[in-house]
């Protein structure tokens, strides 16, 4: 009976740290993609002008994978805006927070 429970909790020992394993890379995979439009961003090869245009830097050295990871950059830096605009984005205001 007690192996039974030792294995059993192992068990659900195993299962909570996949899950939270899973939780983990999911975050570091949405951070590692918001890091690189960021960089796409700043470095001038989509610039987004919120409510106007989206310019792609389009040379003969840029391949199809890498427009479309331009035209993904101006997406996500849409939706952000998009975000901002909807009236649903919550603010602080860091020295009133530390204030309290």
């Amino acid at each position: 009976m007690k192996e039974k429970i030792i294995t059993s909790l192992f068990m659900v020992g195993a299962i909570v740290c996949a899950f939270a394993m899973n939780q983990n890379l999911n975050r570091i995979s949405h951070e590692v993609e918001r890091v690189k439009v960021e960089s796409i961003v700043s470095s001038g090869k989509a610039i987004y002008m919120p409510g106007s245009v989206c310019v792609i830097k389009a040379t003969s050295d840029i391949d199809k994978n890498k427009m479309r990871e331009f035209a993904a950059a101006c997406i996500n830096s849409h939706e952000d805006w998009l975000l901002i605009n909807n009236g649903n984005a919550t603010y602080s205001n860091a020295d009133e927070e530390v204030q309290q």
